[in-house]
């Protein structure tokens, strides 16, 4: 859902407050009233925010296997017929254990 944010517009004050509201994805109508304080809105418009860093496949890229070893840490994967898990990166700890 996109996020707009809106500046109140208080009567004879230089003091402003900024809410931010989430509108429905598809509605274009522009909020003109404050629905808590009834005082008139004026949208304020930044900069777009993209978050790259935390993307799918980036993070797919982090957790993966070669990642993890170079990294230092250990990978356990769940055997699905035993139910134990065993050691699938890493050169510590036990190769396998079992899960009460």
């Amino acid at each position: 859902m996109p996020w707009y944010l809106y500046r109140v517009l208080l009567p004879n004050t230089a003091q402003v407050d900024c809410p931010i509201i989430e509108m429905c994805h598809g509605c274009n109508e522009r909020i003109t009233l404050d629905p808590h304080s009834g005082y008139p809105l004026e949208r304020v418009y930044t900069a777009p925010n993209l978050s790259k860093g935390y993307s799918e496949s980036h993070t797919k890229k982090l957790l993966s296997n070669t990642n993890l070893a170079r990294k230092g840490f250990t990978k356990y994967v769940r055997d699905k017929s035993s139910g134990c898990y065993v050691k699938s990166v890493g050169q510590q700890g036990p190769n396998l254990f079992k899960v009460r």
